[in-house]
């Protein structure tokens, strides 16, 4: 038996590295690796123009390999990432990459066709037909990635009035008006999206990749094109989301959401309707076709669908309602829905809209005004916690810094449509502007205030109303 010369259960000594020997795995090792894969990559991209080439030489025929040759071209040059290391040929394309508005992300560099395949789509007009069918295919099913792809690319997709996808994804137009580039889109792809509607999807998705047309825009491509050709066209929903999904300050919505209800009238899901009808009445409001019972109507449509309603939707025909809440006329009843409601997004956007510039600069220019919202917001105290607190905020921190600004003659007009108004809102109203200890002194200095004389002093700033009222 040949003897080892280790003893049983004897460990070998451990190696020690050679330090120029570059550690396996370390990071010259991947380098290295990945020049190899890209070099292979490139060799692979480069074989098939060689191959066609040598079987052209040798009068082979070789049509019935283009369809797979086409489709594994066309998958390396969109599928891969602009700015990524080439993919081998016959990697399968990728996902749909998320979208992000254009006026944010910067969109990548394009990529150009390698020489040998342009030279080879000019020199085979059957791998050019068999590729651009391919390529266009890819662009029909995800068009803003076909376009950041190709565009720049270089294909010679003039030499054929086919293929109405790829002509729109290679040339798309430069950015400006989105309308007027949707427009040139159409023309570039050279059919009318009244024979082939799939163009009309490419066009909208190329012009607005990662954001929806504003309600003016939706609203003319709805008019413009018939509400059919977006049926057959699968672009019937980006136009209501367009509706739905429209910030809350886009003007054109509301006239947007009539047109959607009066094209897809039986074609909305029963979630979409509710959510439109609260857009059409936010247009409606202040207008002669606002009806009666908004409160109620509005919280009926809220709550008569099984999905919630779009925040942006609530937030803008809430502002609607509380600005119509506001207005010098408006029945009790409706003010008085409010307020017994309690609803908090209703009673958040009514104290909103009465803390706005807007209002604030009517109470300082309008005594009419002050009186209509010291009465509004005395009216039916204790009736909901939500409305008292709403109203004490606006009693405290709006109308009483005006009111006290006011020159005499105009706290005297206030008065006035205050004893007009309602019977007692005059009392309340000296009660709840009574000055301070402060004030007091000015007005007896002044030769007024000697009402203020009578009676004890309770502390505060207000004072109890007068002719024996409780306080």
């Amino acid at each position: 038996m040949r003897r080892t010369g280790r003893r049983p259960g004897a460990r070998a000594a451990p190696r020690v590295a050679d330090p120029a020997e570059p550690r396996r795995g370390g990071p010259q090792a991947r380098a290295r690796a990945a020049r190899r894969d890209r070099g292979r990559r490139a060799a692979r991209r480069r074989a098939p123009a060689a191959l066609l080439r040598i079987a052209d030489l040798l009068d082979v025929d070789c049509q019935d390999l283009l369809p797979e040759l086409a489709g594994r071209l066309a998958r390396a040059l969109v599928a891969v990432a602009p700015d990524a290391p080439s993919a081998a040929l016959d990697e399968p394309p990728v996902g749909h990459p998320a979208r992000s508005a254009p006026e944010t992300v910067e969109a990548p560099a394009p990529r150009g066709a390698s020489a040998a395949l342009l030279d080879a789509v000019q020199e085979h007009p059957a791998l050019r037909i068999a590729l651009f069918g391919a390529l266009d295919a890819l662009a029909a099913a995800d068009p803003p990635a076909a376009a950041r792809a190709l565009t720049g690319s270089g294909l010679p997709v003039g030499m054929h009035t086919r293929f109405p996808h790829l002509r729109m994804c290679v040339t798309v137009p430069p950015a400006g008006d989105r309308l007027a580039r949707f427009h040139e889109l159409l023309r570039t792809a050279g059919v009318s999206p009244h024979a082939d509607t799939s163009v009309l999807r490419t066009a909208l998705g190329l012009v607005w990749d990662g954001v929806l047309p504003t309600g003016q825009e939706a609203s003319l491509l709805l008019n413009e094109l018939g509400s059919d050709l977006h049926q057959a066209a699968g672009t019937r929903n980006i136009l209501i989301e367009a509706a739905l999904a429209a910030p809350p300050d886009d003007p054109d919505v509301p006239a947007l959401a009539v047109d959607l209800l009066r094209s897809f009238s039986t074609e909305l899901r029963p979630d979409q309707r509710p959510a439109l009808l609260l857009l059409e009445f936010a247009g409606l409001l202040g207008t002669s076709g606002e009806g009666e019972n908004w409160v109620g109507h509005v919280l009926a449509l809220r709550d008569g669908t099984t999905q919630p309603v779009p925040d942006g939707v609530l937030r803008r025909v809430s502002d609607a309602l509380a600005e119509r809440l506001l207005a010098t006329s408006v029945p009790e009843s409706e003010l008085y829905a409010l307020a017994r409601s309690g609803e908090p997004q209703l009673l958040a956007a009514y104290e909103r809209a009465a803390r706005s510039s807007a209002v604030g600069d009517r109470l300082r220019v309008s005594p009419t005004y002050v009186a209509t919202c010291y009465c509004a917001w005395t009216a039916w105290s204790g009736g909901d916690p939500a409305w008292d607190e709403t109203c004490a905020a606006l009693l405290t921190k709006v109308l009483r810094p005006i009111v006290k600004a006011l020159p005499a003659e105009d706290v005297a007009a206030v008065e006035a449509a205050l004893e007009r108004a309602r019977r007692g809102k005059l009392e309340s109203f000296r009660a709840w502007n009574r000055p301070g200890a402060l004030g007091r002194l000015a007005g007896r200095l002044s030769g007024r205030g000697r009402r203020a004389e009578q009676g004890p002093v309770y502390p505060g700033d207000v004072e109890p109303p007068s002719r024996g009222g409780r306080r």
